[in-house]
């Protein structure tokens, strides 16, 4: 999960931690959104709980994230599903869009002032 939100790492180099790999038109979209996370929204830190075992080489596990505690850049918990590719654990492509999703919509949702 570090590595997928990185931005530092671009997210074509990103084919050995998600299968399948992002499309060209996706990886630009996911550098974009990491490079401007960047400084206020990362990193973030990960929590993984509840890992299963399912049929066909694949795993379930809870995810819950929290980031800078400023910027409330968070995610409540939520699956994900790991694929078994020859040995190796790799985000399914469809797990890894979701959880980048959620965190580019909460680190840009707009949060009101405190009330003083």
């Amino acid at each position: 999960m570090a590595e997928l939100t990185d931005p530092n790492i671009p997210a074509v180099n990103k084919g050995d931690i998600v299968t399948p790999g992002f499309s060209p038109d996706e990886a630009g979209t996911i550098d974009d959104h990491l490079r401007r996370m960047d400084g206020r929204s990362l990193p973030l830190n990960f929590n993984v709980t509840d890992i299963r075992p399912a049929p066909a080489n694949l795993a379930g596990a809870t995810v819950s994230t929290s980031g800078p505690a400023l910027v409330r850049s968070w995610s409540p918990p939520g699956p994900v599903v790991l694929a078994d590719q020859g040995g190796r654990w790799m985000l399914t492509h469809h797990s890894a869009m979701s959880a980048l999703d959620a965190y580019w919509y909460n680190a840009t949702r707009y949060i009101p002032p405190a009330i003083k």
